[in-house]
């Protein structure tokens, strides 16, 4: 974006206050060049400058209004267009990969190991395509410009690699935390139309929604390395809890 009085672009400045903050401002750079090179359709932020220690980032501005908290087809339709890669994986391999997350982990004790566990045994199903995911799919980094056309702000927890229905798993238990929802998100995913049109067009049977949420839950809670905050984590767990 160019400002019409200056003639010069108009630009997001993030500077980190903290260590976490500086990785994260470091991730995102690494996100944006590659989004720019694979991805130019989605209408991303441009990367402009990054500081040579990382602790500052310039970044061009992306108008419109921020998205309202219900899922429409607009959010569909912009997931739709997130690339596919050319890897793959199975579920089984999936939860695999959970359990070596959980081996040694220093901030599950024994019978959080054991919870995890017990869910990890319902996480089987067939091969699906990885994807690019957002990883913060939430209203307030969505924008919505004309045309009802979503374009998607902060991409600290992108990743190239990801799993299909990763983003909206997140966009339903996010808001249900925040916002003290009633029903509880897999209900939520499973009873969405709007969801069953994505895993028709994704080739994704219905029944490998609910795997899918588990490892949405299980892989979040304990990645060590996640940004999300340790009341996220604990909610994640009671949702593990109900759903087990």
């Amino acid at each position: 974006m160019v400002s019409e009085e200056t003639g010069e672009a108009v630009r997001v400045i993030k500077t980190a206050m903290a260590g976490g903050a500086r990785a994260s401002i470091q991730r995102e750079a690494v996100v944006l060049k590659e989004l720019a090179e694979s991805a130019p359709h989605l209408n991303t932020p441009v990367l402009l400058e990054l500081a040579a220690d990382g602790t500052w980032a310039s970044q061009s501005v992306i108008l419109g209004r921020l998205s309202g908290r219900k899922l429409t087809h607009a959010h569909i339709n912009w997931l739709l267009h997130l690339p596919k890669t050319e890897k793959t994986t199975t579920l089984d391999e999936q939860g695999q990969n959970i359990r070596e997350l959980i081996v040694d982990n220093p901030f599950m004790d024994k019978r959080m190991k054991q919870l995890m566990n017990r869910a990890v045994e319902k996480i089987i199903g067939p091969t699906v395509t990885l994807v690019l995911v957002h990883g913060d799919f939430a209203p307030w980094n969505l924008k919505i410009q004309p045309g009802k056309v979503i374009a998607a702000i902060d991409w600290e927890e992108g990743n190239f690699s990801g799993l299909p229905l990763w983003d909206l798993c997140h966009f339903f238990y996010m808001q249900h935390y925040l916002f003290r929802g009633k029903t509880a998100p897999v209900v939520l995913l499973q009873n969405n139309p709007l969801v069953a049109r994505y895993l028709e067009l994704m080739e994704i049977s219905p029944d490998d929604l609910a795997p899918l949420v588990l490892i949405y839950l299980l892989q979040t809670i304990a990645d060590r390395d996640s940004a999300i905050s340790e009341q996220y984590r604990t909610y994640l767990i009671k949702q593990v809890e109900t759903t087990v």
